[in-house]
């Protein structure tokens, strides 16, 4: 993901869509995956509610810059 965002941040913004979209597609599988882990009890309560936060607003600042991305277009 780390890698998407870095080439996002350099690419022109029909690029910068398509790469955007990709980091969304991650994270999406990335919070499914927490969830997971949670479910079989490989995370506990505290772990789990504090990654579901920062995911949540890495999701807020992600569909910022797509949001962002799409009316420059």
């Amino acid at each position: 993901m780390l890698e998407l965002l870095f080439a996002a941040n350099a690419a022109t913004n029909q690029k910068r869509l398509v790469l955007l979209e990709r980091v969304d597609l991650k994270l999406k599988i990335l919070k499914t995956m927490i969830r997971l882990a949670y479910d079989v009890r490989a995370l506990d309560v505290q772990k789990y509610l504090l990654l579901q936060e920062k995911l949540f607003e890495i999701g807020r600042m992600l569909g910022g810059w797509i949001k962002e991305t799409k009316t420059n277009l």
